[in-house]
């Protein structure tokens, strides 16, 4: 004669129902804290290290955000290149004192702006190419 096979308790007596429910948070808990860290540490590492130096023989201070994600010896040459390429209409050369390299979108878009501030207190941007 068959036995009827009894099928295994959901939850034996050695793990109650609440501690594998608690093991599931911590596992949960523990991927976003992963996440979490990464984030804070990408923020750390990145708003932190703006960039100003003056460029050119009118020294115009060059700011690379730290989202443009290039090193600190390389936003010199790229502020001189789009200094070079020109400003926006209605302004000169000369009139610049600072501009802004910054990407949007914490860097995840390839999409950079030159923000440009002048003697005068306007601002104007243009969209350029990133590196």
């Amino acid at each position: 004669m068959e036995q009827p096979t009894a099928e295994p308790p959901e939850h034996s007596e050695s793990q109650p129902r609440w501690r594998s429910a608690v093991d599931r948070s911590r596992r949960t808990l523990g991927v976003w804290g992963i996440l979490l860290a990464f984030v804070v540490y990408t923020l750390v590492q990145n708003i932190g290290s703006l960039v100003a130096t003056p460029v050119g023989a009118l020294q115009t201070q060059v700011e690379c955000e730290g989202f443009t994600w290039i090193e600190p010896r390389e936003c010199n040459p790229w502020g001189a290149e789009v200094l070079a390429s020109g400003i926006p209409s209605g302004h000169s050369i000369e009139q610049v004192n600072r501009m802004i390299i910054k990407r949007s979108l914490f860097g995840l878009v390839d999409q950079c702006t030159a923000a440009f501030q002048f003697d005068d207190g306007t601002t104007a941007e243009r969209e350029i190419e990133c590196r």
